[in-house]
């Protein structure tokens, strides 16, 4: 696979309000998605060649680019893109504690979070990616699968009989998100079209 280290970060900069694990998130797909994030993990090795320590450089760069002025002095003196990432990480350790305590904030949230009998599907299943995605950020490993129990389970009354019909015609356990919303509203619409035609025809009779 060809690597591009041509490549300028356009991403957020880390400074003093961004959320660390949110940066790290950003830059560490990037790096990997360029395929150089073995310059971070597991590093560059000692004596390595002219070449490979000039795209460790590079590397380096682009962590550089990804932090602001206020930042930059931590790891100004850094000499490869590993010391640097580390000592970054390092320096947002001490807001770890705080991090988890909201990281078990969310959790609860998530888990108390029901479809209200205001909400559209299309609104809950954005409300519950959008919590799933935040807890992502703060490191929660989410599998696909429990989040589509916690949707089925968390239906109000009224879409019982479509939530049955979905657990007997499909595996749940292997079902995405996305999937499971495109079927719950197919169901829901068909309910309305026949639901709309027994009205109209009980109006003609």
């Amino acid at each position: 696979m060809a690597t591009n280290y041509n490549i300028v970060w356009s991403g957020p900069k880390l400074d003093g309000k961004l959320d660390y694990n949110y940066w790290a998130l950003l830059m560490s797909t990037r790096l990997k998605a360029h395929n150089i994030w073995s310059f971070i993990e597991p590093g560059i090795q000692q004596g390595a060649d002219d070449a490979t320590q000039r795209k460790d450089q590079l590397v380096l760069s682009q962590i550089h680019q990804g932090v602001d002025y206020s930042i930059f002095g931590k790891i100004g003196n850094a000499k490869t893109a590993k010391e640097a990432w580390d000592i970054l990480k390092l320096s947002y350790k001490g807001v770890e504690k705080a991090q988890k305590s909201k990281l078990q904030s969310m959790r609860r949230e998530y888990e108390r979070y029901e479809m209200s009998s205001s909400e559209t599907v299309e609104q809950y299943f954005s409300q519950v990616t959008n919590l799933v995605n935040k807890m992502k950020v703060y490191g929660e490993d989410i599998p696909e699968s429990k989040v589509v129990e916690k949707i089925l389970r968390t239906m109000p009354m009224k879409f019982d009989h479509v939530v049955t019909t979905i657990i007997e015609s499909h595996d749940t356990n292997i079902m995405m998100v996305a999937e499971l919303q495109g079927s719950i509203e197919s169901h829901v619409s068909k309910i309305l079209e026949k639901t709309e035609k027994a009205n109209e025809e009980a109006l003609k009779s």
